[in-house]
């Protein structure tokens, strides 16, 4: 129960982090180009998470979040390289020249196309009929095509960088 606590006082003092630091903005008349440059500089040092709020089933907000990943977040190229610790240190920069890395982060059954994967390519190109190391199942598979998922249609792609 000790760390229920901890967390919800650890939540609760952020917020009211964040509303102190939004009215000393207002306050000092940052503007918008500033609070933009600041939320871009948070997102790229892992410091500040923003949230945005929809719903996607009556197409409320879905807007508002596009324009944020594109305008708001920093690009993944002027983020640059990525350090993975462990044994073999690595780091990936996004480079299409480089060794293909890519990470699949969902995997869904479709009862007419089979299984679809989810991914994103860290360095690297993803090609469709190109083979694969499965570092999880230690084996090598076939990448089937590239699609691109736009609402209920699927657009076939060359390539993935």
């Amino acid at each position: 129960m000790a760390s229920l606590t901890s967390l919800s006082s650890n939540l609760l003092g952020r917020r009211r982090l964040t509303r102190l630091l939004c009215v000393a903005l207002r306050r000092h008349g940052a503007c918008v180009g500033h609070r933009v440059a600041a939320l871009k500089d948070g997102t790229n040092h892992g410091g500040i998470f923003p949230v945005v709020c929809g719903v996607a089933t009556r197409n409320l907000g879905t807007n508002r979040l596009l324009d944020a990943i594109v305008e708001d977040l920093p690009s993944p190229v002027k983020h640059g390289a990525l350090e993975l610790d462990g044994p073999d240190p690595i780091t990936l920069e996004p480079d299409e020249a480089k060794e293909l890395f890519a990470y699949v982060f969902k995997t869904k059954a479709d009862p007419f196309a089979g299984r679809i994967n989810f991914f994103r390519v860290y360095q690297g190109v993803m090609k469709p009929d190109n083979q694969v190391l499965n570092t999880r199942a230690h084996a090598k598979e076939r990448i089937g095509a590239l699609l691109v998922p736009h609402g209920m249609e699927q657009l076939a792609e060359r390539a993935v960088s």
